[in-house]
Formats: C-alpha cells, structure tokens, sequence
C-alpha cells in the first residue's frame, strides 16, 4: 500500500510546536520557526534511512531510440537506487538487463570506440551502466522489436524545505520522529513516550505497506497463469526472457 505525500511544510510545523508546547511562536518568531523546521528535516532523514517506504517504490518507462547506447535517467530516480531495468517488447513482455559491463563485453559490444551507436545489428539489450550520468545499454537495443525501457527503483526523497512542500513520508511518522527529536533537544519531558509512539507508529506502517505479505520491487506476476490443465494466460515463463547470458562462464 503507497502512504500519500504528507501535509505541508507549514502544517506541519504548526502542529509541532503545539506538542512541544511553543504555542504561536511557530508563525510569530522566525528562529523558532527554522529550529522546528530543522527537527522536521531531521526526522525526515531518519525516516528515510529506517524505512522502506513504499511510496518511494517507482516504476518508470523510457522510449528507446533504435541503435543507440546512452539515455537520461528520469528526473525523479535515485541513481544509486535502481533496482532492475527490463525492456519491453511489443508484446508487452520484459527482459531483464544484467547491471554492469565487464572488460570482454566492452569490447565485444564496441565500446570505447566512439560514436553512439554499435557496428553491429542493434538488438536485444543484455546489459546496463550508468556512466558520466547517463544510463547506457549494451548492445544498443533494436526498437522495432523492443521499443521500450522500463526502471524500476526508488523516487529521490522530498525534502520539505518551503511552506508548500510536501514530504514523500507518512504524516504522523514525520511529526513523531520531529517531536522526539524535539523533545530531546529542548529537554521536555514525554520524549520517552513519544519514542514508544513513534517505533509503534512505525511497525503500524510496515504492516500495512506489506499487506501481510513480503513485497519484492519489480516487474509484477501475471494475474492470470497456466498451468497443467491449460487454464487461459501468461505465466511468468510467458512473461520473461530465461535466465540466460550468453557472457557467462558456463556458456561455451
């Protein structure tokens, strides 16, 4: 279950400084006003270090272009969290890409030889890399078969910085992590109830992002499937390209 993006910045902060006693001050006095907007950052931070948030999960789709190796990756991708790419064919079945280009694929995919697209046939991508910021795929992909790339991976977390700004974390967790942090700093007294509120809270949310069941990121099962008795559909054999790369070791 994706959690909604959290109330304003603004909302926030008014509702903290009512829990950590300040009343008003929160829109009267500018340093209070930044010092509860920093423990809000804060506990931001913290939530995003401790949870998996499901609303972070993303799944984006790119148009490839025939022949060539380099593409943008979405705005709002985490580079450094991309958890599988696939491309799709025209059937609207996904192939999983290997991350990473070993020195022989270098050279049998022609890279480090200049230009954008390879001398050989394009064909189907077996392999991807991110390099000077670009997400490249070896060998150049053939679009007339498979026309797209899709990502899977987390979104870049929402810092709220501005009034309007809306954090991509829960509401409640956000104003709780602030509220200890709070508390703590300015020596009130509840911090450590509102810890016991807070790590509950948080288990509360884990729960229902799982549904009761472990969630894996990435292309989702068929509804339907065959089986022996030859029901109607695609089963993930269907679906999917084998597990099959043809630079392994065992592949002679």
């Amino acid at each position: 279950m994706a959690l909604p993006l959290s109330s304003p910045l603004s909302d926030i902060r008014a509702r903290l400084a009512v829990r950590l006693e300040l009343g008003r001050q929160a829109e009267t006095n500018e340093s209070v006003r930044d010092l509860l907007g920093e423990y809000i950052r804060s506990a931001f931070h913290l939530l995003i270090r401790d949870a998996d948030w499901a609303i972070l999960q993303v799944r984006r789709t790119v148009d490839l272009v025939n022949a060539q190796h380099a593409y943008d990756v979405p705005d709002d991708i985490d580079v450094g969290n991309i958890e599988l790419i696939t491309v799709q064919n025209t059937d609207n079945r996904e192939y999983p890409l290997h991350p990473g280009v070993n020195s022989y694929e270098r050279s049998a995919f022609r890279v480090d030889r200049g230009g954008e697209t390879d001398t050989n046939q394009a064909a189907l991508p077996l392999r991807w890399v991110v390099e000077n910021g670009e997400l490249r795929l070896y060998p150049a992909p053939d679009t007339e078969t498979y026309p797209t790339m899709v990502i899977y991976g987390k979104a870049l977390p929402r810092e709220p910085r501005e009034n309007a700004d809306r954090a991509n974390v829960d509401d409640e967790a956000l104003l709780l992590g602030a509220e200890v942090i709070g508390k703590g700093a300015m020596n009130k007294s509840g911090a450590r109830e509102a810890e016991m509120r807070y790590a509950r809270h948080l288990r509360n949310i884990r729960a229902a992002q799982s549904d009761g069941e472990i969630v894996q990121l990435g292309p989702a099962r068929s509804a339907r499937f065959t089986d022996h008795g030859g029901r109607e559909g695609y089963s993930d054999r269907d679906r999917f390209w084998p597990d099959f790369d043809p630079f392994s070791p065992f592949v002679r």
